[in-house]
C-alpha cells in the first residue's frame, strides 16, 4: 500500500533486473496490487522479503514476515537505534541494505547465503515473539505511561 517512491522499489527492481541479466536463477515477486489473501500466499512461498530501502526502519509487513520465521531485508538507520532498548537493538535480525548496497547484499544471499537466511529466519521468529507480542508491547506502553505520569505528580 505504500507508494513505490517511499519504499525505494526502484532500487529493488534495478538490483533484481541486474542480477537476472547476470544469469542468476531466482524467482522474484513484486507484492503489489494483490488481495490480502494472495499476498499472504506469496509470503508463505517466499524465502526473503525486501521491505524498504529508504525509511530507516521496518514496517508491519516485515513483522508479519518475520512471524512466519522468514528473513527480511530493510534499511535500518543506525542513528535511530539509540531510541530502542539495547537488547532489542542487539537482537534485530534484519538484513540491512540501502539503495547503494541492495544489489551486493541481495547477490550475496542469492549465491550462497541460504544457510544464513535460514538462521535469520529463526532469529526473526524469536525477535517477533519477544519484541512484537501485543501483550508485551501493551505492558511496556503501560509502564512507560505510568513512569511519565508519576513524573508529573
Amino acid at each position: 500500500p505504500t507508494p513505490r517512491q517511499v519504499k525505494g522499489t526502484k532500487y529493488i527492481l534495478d538490483a533484481v533486473s541486474r542480477l537476472q541479466r547476470e544469469g542468476l536463477d531466482f524467482e522474484f515477486t513484486l507484492i503489489e496490487g494483490m488481495s490480502n489473501e494472495d499476498a499472504k500466499k506469496a509470503y508463505e512461498k517466499a524465502d526473503l522479503l525486501i521491505d524498504q530501502l529508504l525509511a530507516g526502519w521496518y514496517g508491519a509487513v516485515a513483522v508479519e514476515f518475520m512471524a512466519l520465521g522468514k528473513p527480511v531485508m530493510a534499511y535500518i538507520r543506525d542513528e535511530d537505534l539509540k531510541f530502542i532498548p539495547k537488547e532489542m537493538r542487539d537482537e534485530i535480525p534484519l538484513i540491512n541494505a540501502d539503495p547503494g548496497t541492495v544489489y551486493d547484499v541481495l547477490k550475496r544471499y542469492l549465491t550462497g547465503g541460504i544457510g544464513e537466511l535460514i538462521k535469520r529466519g529463526q532469529k526473526s521468529r524469536k525477535y517477533v515473539e519477544r519484541w512484537h507480542d501485543q501483550n508485551k508491547v501493551a505492558l511496556m506502553l503501560k509502564n512507560d505511561y505510568e513512569t511519565v505520569l508519576k513524573g508529573r505528580m
